[in-house]
């Protein structure tokens, strides 16, 4: 996932937001475990996420997630993508209910050296 903002507004309106757990994508606001909601922005940025989950029962799903970030006013203009990276993870467990997905998650980041944990039940809309 890539984002960028062309020109220069002065204004801090149209920059990007990393952090939290948000799934609703709205206006600039991208999820990255292990920061709070909206803790990195940037004029632009590049993440990846990978994402490791097990059936081990019917129903019951246990995960890993690592998420990797580079925000910057302008990252297409250094050649090195891969400095100032910035690092989430979690490990979450999972459940298909029948009012939906029930998550449970713990995230961290070494970076900050804090922790969080995380609960969702349904579906996000």
């Amino acid at each position: 996932m890539a984002g960028f903002t062309f020109g220069n507004s002065g204004s801090n309106v149209f920059d990007f937001y990393l952090g939290g757990y948000n799934q609703n994508y709205i206006n600039t606001f991208v999820s990255m475990y292990g920061y709070e909601f909206a803790e990195l922005a940037g004029r632009s940025f590049l993440k990846s996420e990978f994402v490791f989950r097990h059936q081990f029962l019917e129903k019951n799903y246990l995960s890993f997630i690592a998420n990797y970030a580079r925000l910057d006013d302008n990252f297409l203009k250094d050649v090195s993508v891969f400095k100032e990276i910035k690092s989430g993870y979690a490990l979450g467990y999972s459940f298909d209910s029948f009012v939906g997905p029930l998550e449970l998650k713990f995230s961290w980041s070494p970076e900050t050296k804090t922790s969080a944990i995380l609960f969702n039940l349904g579906y996000w809309f």
